[in-house]
């Protein structure tokens, strides 16, 4: 069964059983008509009580874009009102894979994904080499003295993308050796770390880290 319309606070706070609303698939489509009266969903509002006592808790609704019968088709909505998103996976509307992020100046926008890190690690760089913490890290090689390999778990899309290193020779606030790091032979799957000394000699460094921006394959 569909539900035409639901106007009117002397409803708000009122129960319909389950039973009068569930299908033969155990499901029930519903139209929110908007104050123009039209069959859009504009300006219209559904909340979802999820307090803990509420028994809709982890429940579900689910969006088509048609009633049962066909004979209108709801709009897309293009606001969330809420002070907490609470989801697993961000999708994009227009393109699944791109959101945009209006930007701190005026109406300008970022692209979401583009401005992640999609690759970062911290290592400690002297001794024996170890991650302390990572993201999208396989593994990590000693390539010698001030040298370290590290390889990504899932590829990016070309070797055309930014990766910056920086780090410590030790952790003294008075230490006279500045690190000049690189990163160096990037490919979709792995780089080489490079740190070095203000005399421009290889060391290796008690902290290192390194991140990357770009796109994943």
């Amino acid at each position: 069964m569909a539900i035409s319309k639901i106007k009117g606070s002397a409803i708000q706070d009122a129960t319909i059983p389950e039973e009068k609303l569930e299908d033969e698939a155990g499901s029930f489509r519903m139209i929110l008509d908007a104050s123009d009266g039209s069959a859009t969903d504009a300006g219209d509002f559904l909340l979802l009580d999820a307090t803990a006592s509420s028994t809709n808790v982890g429940e579900q609704f689910l969006f088509e874009p048609a009633t049962d019968d066909g004979s209108a088709t709801l709009s897309k909505s293009n606001h969330i009102i809420s002070s907490n998103l609470v989801t697993d996976e961000l999708r994009g509307l227009t393109s699944i894979n791109s959101i945009s992020v209006r930007g701190e100046g005026g109406l300008t926008t970022t692209n979401l994904q583009q401005g992640l890190a999609k690759t970062w690690i911290n290592l400690n760089g002297n001794g024996t080499i170890a991650t302390r913490d990572s993201l999208n890290i396989s593994g990590i090689v000693d390539g010698g003295t001030g040298l370290y390999d590290v390889s990504v778990s899932s590829n990016m899309s070309n070797d055309d993308y930014a990766a910056k290193a920086s780090g410590s020779y030790d952790n003294s606030a008075s230490s006279s050796i500045s690190g000049c790091y690189s990163c160096r032979s990037l490919t979709t799957s792995s780089l080489r770390i490079t740190c070095a000394g203000t005399t421009n000699n290889v060391l290796d460094m008690l902290t290192v880290t390194m991140s990357i921006h770009g796109d994943l394959a």
